[in-house]
């Protein structure tokens, strides 16, 4: 003020002064139009970034539900190829091969979908699932394998590794489904960092205009965030939980196994309880899968009220698992494994139904026992090993029957050690010939002498020793090996009988499973004509319980053999499930009594008419009697004087190989009986 009072202002500073204004105004002009150009800017840039972010949410968020119904496509075409298949060699019935074959198309697909849809990071579960539906496959096609017996496909289904891969199966995909999900919310992550870096530089850059969009951008993505977070929670849910019964899942069963197993205190021990529903498969077979969901639900709340520590998990269809902390004696397991059966096995009400289930138990401490553990090199984990070691004790519990429960024990492991060893070898072993045919005679007791042999499979294992067929048999049912392995044994023993007096016959055993081979009555005439075996010497025995499996296949079989003049035993006689009908339906040429008649013969009255029962009844039907299991002279005379004049056992002698067998024949040495 004072200086403008003092000095006039000429034209010329009022020119620049107002040029001064005139380009302040300018500037500020200018300085709007670039502050209201940056406000538009950022708006611009707020806006793509915003319809950026929620694109780039949209794709995760339907890439992970992709994956998630890929993941489930996986595991229903699992769960259907293993019904499908359970049915085709219950029901026989080509139709559900059609319906096996889809299932597996369909899981081949969704993995096919599922390796898309992966990072490279994590497809190693996709490999793992693939993995193990592979060996799947191939262990159901080989219980499909030309419509094979049920008790050839139980055997492979029951089988500890066919639950073992259907296990990794199960691990591998809901792994997958985890895994996708952490990686959904590692981009959200990312996202949500880039989109604070942009709009920082916005705001630093618009400055006060855009305080407000600032305010709207961090409500919105607060909104974002907090349904982004409702979601993720859910999805976790999901991907933890079994989305029928609410418990939880096989994955986060382990996972909260493997939590326990590491966090526990010396004084805290950890037992991991398996369970199945008995007969689920025949709730569902009558009266649909709604009512077996709803009895799966009833099983599922039942057994949460029994506990309220520990963890109570749906592991796969009727399948169920409980991790129980405990610090007192073991006995307080027995005690909960027989509360489990008596509350689950209580009668369950829908509408107007009324359901008795029952439920098997198999349990297991968790404890770490060093290199004791045959498995631990396969397995490379204390939580598998449990859980392996479970499920064998749930294997047990089923072999005692329904409604029932067994602790694991440490043979377990090592038979199922020792039975993956002859599962790797025994098709080596057939081809090498290490499966060699030893020969038990059959006696007339009346003069003592040999008038042929049994064929018993005997194992020269290289480290093992001889193996009895009691050890190697089953192996050779579940891998498949049993045609072969029995056609290889007749073939040397047709050899080895090529010297033996005209008279003599030789009798082999056949298995349930190979009463389904067509090609069985050309394999075996193609044998003896080879070796020019004459086949009216050659004898088949069957057992009961091959005949109830499969009736009208073996009758067909059979009935052409005798038509070719081979001879035809019932094997074990009094042991199974046939009865007089059979006997009825196909006139073998000789029954042979099953060994538990025989043991007590001399000491037991009942086994006595038992035994004279049958004797009378095969020589009404015009069938030789065979005894088996003779042990000592008492019991030979003993069936002398019933009418039984054929026997076999160790009173007579033991199977011998085949360079032992000569002295029979010999004028001094055939009696063995003196």
């Amino acid at each position: 003020m004072t200086n403008l009072v003092k000095h006039s202002a000429s034209p010329g500073e009022g020119a620049s002064d107002a040029g001064s204004v005139d380009s302040s105004v300018h500037i500020a002009r200018r300085a709007m139009a670039l502050a209201f150009s940056i406000v538009l800017i950022g708006i611009g840039l707020l806006a793509s970034e915003r319809l950026l972010l929620r694109s780039q949410l949209v794709d995760a968020a339907e890439r992970l539900q992709e994956v998630t119904a890929v993941a489930d496509s996986i595991l229903l075409g699992d769960e259907r190829a293993t019904n499908a298949a359970r049915m085709a060699a219950a029901t026989q019935d080509p139709s559900w091969l059609t319906r096996y074959e889809e299932a597996v198309t369909q899981i081949d697909l969704a993995l096919d979908r599922a390796r898309e849809l992966t990072p490279n990071e994590i497809e190693r579960h996709i490999q793992e699932a693939s993995a193990a539906n592979d060996r799947l496959v191939k262990m159901e096609r080989r219980a499909l394998q030309d419509l094979q017996t049920l008790a050839g496909a139980q055997s492979i289904f029951e089988s500890a590794d066919y639950r073992f891969q259907k296990g990794i199966l199960t691990e591998s995909v809901l792994s997958l489904r985890s895994r996708m999900l952490g990686a959904a919310r590692s981009e959200w992550e990312n996202l949500k960092r880039l989109s604070r870096w942009l709009t920082f530089g916005i705001f630093a850059a618009v400055i006060g205009s855009l305080i407000f969009l600032w305010w709207r951008m961090t409500g919105t993505l607060s909104v974002s965030s907090e349904a982004f977070a409702a979601s993720e929670q859910q999805l976790k849910w999901m991907a933890t939980h079994d989305s029928l019964t609410g418990l939880a899942n096989r994955w986060q069963f382990i996972e909260e196994q493997r939590a326990y197993t590491g966090s526990h205190g010396a004084d805290q021990k950890i037992a991991v309880f398996m369970l199945d529903v008995d007969c689920f498969k025949q709730v569902n077979d009558c009266f649909g899968h709604r009512v077996g969901d709803e009895v799966l639900k009833v099983v599922a709340r039942r057994l949460g009220e029994l506990t309220d520590r520990g963890v109570v998990a749906r592991l796969g269809g009727d399948e169920f698992g409980i991790l129980l902390p405990f610090t007192s004696d073991e006995i307080v397991l027995t005690e909960f494994a027989q509360r489990i059966l008596d509350e689950v096995q209580q009668p369950i009400k829908l509408a107007n139904l009324r359901l008795n289930i029952g439920i098997s138990v198999g349990y297991t401490v968790c404890i770490e026992d060093g290199d004791s553990n045959p498995l631990a090199v396969q397995d490379g984990s204390l939580v598998k090993t449990t859980f392996r070691r479970a499920d064998m004790a749930l294997s047990a519990a089923k072999v005692k029957g329904r409604g029932c429960y067994h602790r694991f024990e440490q043979q377990m492991e090592q038979e199922l050690f020792n039975r993956v060893e002859l599962e790797s070898e025994i098709e080596g072993a057939i081809k090498s010939g290490e499966i060699v045919p030893y020969y038990q005679p059959l006696v007339d007791m009346r003069s003592g002498r040999v008038i042929g042999f049994e064929v018993l499979a005997r194992w020269q294992h290289p480290t093992k020793g001889l193996l009895p067929p009691s050890v190697f048999i089953p192996v050779a049912e579940s891998t498949g090996t049993i045609g072969e392995m029995t056609y290889s044994l007749l073939g040397q023993a047709v050899r080895d009988a090529k010297g033996w007096p005209d008279h003599a016959t030789l009798s082999v055993n056949l298995s349930p499973v190979q009463l389904a081979d067509t090609s069985l009555v050309g394999r075996i005439l193609t044998i003896a004509s080879e070796a020019s075996f004459p086949v009216k010497r050659l004898e088949i025995e069957i057992t009961e319980n091959a005949l109830v499996e499969n009736m009208s296949t073996a009758v067909g079989i059979l009935t052409e053999l005798k038509r070719l003049g081979v001879r035809v035993a019932l094997d074990d006689f009094g042991a199974g499930y046939a009865g007089v009908r059979y006997l009825r339906e196909f006139r073998f040429d000789r029954l042979k009594i099953d060994r538990s008649f025989i043991h007590d013969l001399s000491s037991n009255a009942d086994e006595v008419q038992m035994v004279k029962a049958i004797v009378r009844l095969a020589r009404a039907l015009k069938m030789e009697t065979v005894a088996e299991g003779i042990e000592d002279r008492l019991t030979c005379d003993h069936l002398l004087q019933i009418g039984c004049v054929l026997g076999q056992g160790y009173f007579f002698a033991k199977p011998h190989p085949a360079a032992e067998t000569e002295h029979y024949f010999r004028d001094n040495e055939s009696r063995l009986i003196a």
